[in-house]
């Protein structure tokens, strides 16, 4: 192996392997995870391709960390920054309010903070996230996955649980109170379970 001066000679003289089921099963976890993400990434970046016509120039000339314009000014723009066929593009307002809805404490508030590279770093991970989602919209339309009876009960199920969710929200669990002395007494009763 070549240093800065000379090089390092090594030999091996022995290969070891440990025969442990956990650690087989963690690296296959591992790997099947990595190769999941890179397909999905792949996917994700031929659809892009497919379906959208993007202005990456664009987005990287918007700062939306500069006190001038000031990122306000760009929640108004309507020029679009990746457009899809038959839909509506994707524009400037669009990508300066996602980025200012990521900043709870506001986006003036991190620039002040001395945190400004995070704001173009969120507008460039906020830009891919929306294409690449608009992306798979498309693909999903196209193939009809919105009719699909898999897909229809999926959804049909998620607004149940949604539904059911708030029901005990509002409904039941304002109706529920207990006092200290009984939350204590049901305690006293049930310690074996807790411990």
């Amino acid at each position: 192996i070549p240093l800065s001066k000379g090089f390092l000679v090594y030999r091996v003289a022995e290969v070891r392997t440990i025969d442990n089921e956990n650690m087989k099963e963690q690296a296959r976890k591992e790997t099947e995870a990595t190769a999941r993400g890179k397909a999905l990434d792949d996917l994700r970046e031929s659809l892009v391709k497919k379906h959208l016509k993007l202005d990456e120039a664009l987005v990287k000339k918007l700062d939306f960390e500069a006190s001038k314009p000031g990122i306000d000014s760009y929640t108004t723009d309507t020029r679009p920054i990746a457009r899809i066929e038959g839909e509506p593009p994707i524009t400037v307002a669009d990508l300066a309010k996602a980025v200012k809805d990521k900043f709870f404490h506001g986006v003036e508030q991190a620039v002040k903070d001395k945190k400004a590279s995070r704001v173009n770093k969120v507008r460039d991970d906020l830009f891919f996230e929306l294409t690449g989602r608009r992306a798979f919209d498309k693909e999903a339309h196209l193939r009809k996955l919105d009719q699909n009876e898999e897909y229809k009960k999926a959804v049909a199920d998620f607004e149940d649980s949604v539904l059911f969710g708030t029901f005990v929200e509002k409904v039941i669990k304002p109706d529920i109170s207990m006092s200290d002395e009984e939350l204590k007494a049901y305690y006293e009763e049930h310690k074996s379970e807790y411990i």
